[in-house]
């Protein structure tokens, strides 16, 4: 793979790009920076691939797509260079489907383009992701980066029938949703070339991290802008952001890396585990350690000054699936492939009370509410297990001469399929929960209620691939939003 950085005498044109759908509705105008030497037809191919356009009709025939001027109509020649045509900056143009009469050909396919990695977390925004189309360079640009003279953003807003992620119906057997303060899809981040693990928001809530399976981070502000990338050499399975917002630990294969956010910089890059790190969290205790849990069943705390390890928890004998620490810091609960979830502290490495254990099954996503009095740990059944009192056990026994806590679990039936991911919302109102079944749903929380009934499902959230990651943007946040990955998609959801 090569990377290719912008030229500083590379002349580029900006189009305000609108699509006019079949039914003659037109989309919302997205702005694209394009390099002038570029043809007609590729700049066409590129918007076709890039927004996963059809090239085929219900029959099987092509079809074709063309370039307009706005409202004055007039076809832009497909072999012309945009330098040729004199477009005035800033010109509006029409994306629309043509008529392809029997007997004739296509005779410029549509040519899809490629992806390049950038190389290093060393070369901040100067290198970045470009889409290319044959040889040439096609950016595209969020309005707000435009404005800020930032030549790439990976948003991709929504638009059109055939990139809506909503129009999939959940699936009959959930429960029926809720249709008040919906959330709905805010942009789409198409940065990653592999399937995204994992996601992070900064603590100011101005940053997005997001890792996965093309082994590399990206730390992107939520217009799409990508700000640092770092390339690593085994897949991303894991993230969180120091409580001051310039480090972000990384677990990537059997490493923790330790990146400043500032510059890219990996600090530190420790190999003490002998599997794969599943999850990482960093705690806000006096000299901010991070716990990181890997499929060596341990789970290590780093002290973050040296990077070094300070002790490690060792009372689990399957797997680490999950880890989630509570907002003071201060406990943490693991989740295994064995069904068993622990819940510690961070300071003496010993459980508060004996294990939970609710079904026999791998537990795959554990998160604490914002109060850090409920733990919900989602299941490779499709169950949310939902401790309403997770720091005290009421109902203890000794079993094999180790003590169980018995303490009955709500039960929410909330996917068909593993759950993959699950948060509290920052305010501890809504959970939000991920799966196999590509969906995300939104629960509404109850207040001290420790009945299944108290928790109902509000909304249904559709994607086209099991959701993997999702994360809440703090209260510090101007908007709450929640961000969702599944397959190589990010998307970004707000409140209406």
């Amino acid at each position: 793979m090569h990377s290719e950085a912008r030229q500083p005498n590379e002349k580029r044109q900006l189009l305000l790009v609108e699509q006019v759908r079949p039914d003659g509705k037109k989309t919302p105008t997205i702005p694209l920076q394009v390099q002038e030497d570029l043809l007609v037809r590729h700049v066409i191919a590129s918007l076709v691939a890039r927004w996963q356009l059809p090239t085929q009709n219900q029959q099987g025939a092509p079809l074709t797509y063309q370039l307009s001027l706005g409202e004055e109509g007039r076809v832009l020649p497909e072999d012309q260079r945009l330098m040729d045509l004199h477009l005035p900056p800033g010109r509006n143009v029409r994306l629309e489907e043509t008529t392809l009469y029997p007997g004739t050909s296509v005779t410029h396919p549509l040519v899809p383009p490629t992806f390049s990695h950038t190389a290093s977390i060393h070369d901040p925004v100067r290198r970045r992701h470009v889409l290319h189309a044959t040889g040439h360079i096609l950016l595209a640009c969020s309005l707000t980066g435009l404005l800020s003279g930032v030549s790439t953003a990976w948003a991709q807003y929504q638009w059109g029938p055939h990139t809506s992620l909503l129009q999939r119906p959940p699936a009959p057997t959930h429960p029926a949703v809720m249709n008040a303060r919906p959330f709905a899809p805010l942009l789409r981040f198409t940065a990653h070339q592999a399937t995204v693990r994992t996601l992070a928001w900064s603590p100011q809530g101005t940053t997005l991290s997001s890792g996965g399976d093309d082994a590399t981070v990206l730390l992107w502000t939520p217009d799409g802008t990508v700000q640092q990338q770092g390339t690593f050499l085994d897949a991303v399975q894991a993230l969180a952001w120091s409580p001051e917002g310039n480090r972000v630990a990384a677990g990537v294969g059997t490493a923790v890396a330790f990146i400043q956010t500032a510059t890219g910089h990996v600090l530190a890059f420790p190999q003490v585990h002998h599997a794969p790190v599943t999850s990482v969290v960093w705690s806000s205790r006096p000299g901010h350690p991070v716990v990181s849990g890997s499929r060596d069943h341990q789970a290590i705390i780093w002290q973050t000054q040296e990077y070094h390890p300070q002790r490690s928890f060792l009372k689990h004998t399957a797997p680490i699936e999950a880890l989630s620490i509570t907002s003071d810091g201060s406990t943490v609960a693991s989740a295994s492939q064995g069904g068993l979830i622990r819940v510690w502290a961070i300071d003496t490495v010993q459980e508060i009370h004996g294990a939970y254990q609710d079904a026999p099954i791998a537990m795959q996503a554990a998160a604490f509410s914002p109060d850090g009095a409920t733990l919900a740990v989602g299941g490779s059944d499709g169950i949310v297990r939902i401790w309403t009192q997770s720091l005290r056990c009421q109902h203890t026994q000794t079993t094999g001469n180790e003590p169980r806590c018995l303490d009955r679990p709500v039960h929410l039936h909330a996917h068909i399929g593993a759950v993959r991911t699950l948060a509290f919302s920052p305010d501890g109102s809504t959970l939000a929960t991920g799966g196999d079944d590509t969906q995300v749903v939104l629960w509404d929380v109850p207040n001290g209620s420790n009945s299944s009934n108290g928790f109902q499902p509000r909304q249904h959230l559709a994607h086209t691939a099991p959701v993997l990651a999702l994360a809440w943007s703090p209260q510090t946040s101007q908007m709450p939003r929640l961000a969702t990955a599944a397959g190589t998609l990010v998307q970004l959801w707000a409140s209406a």
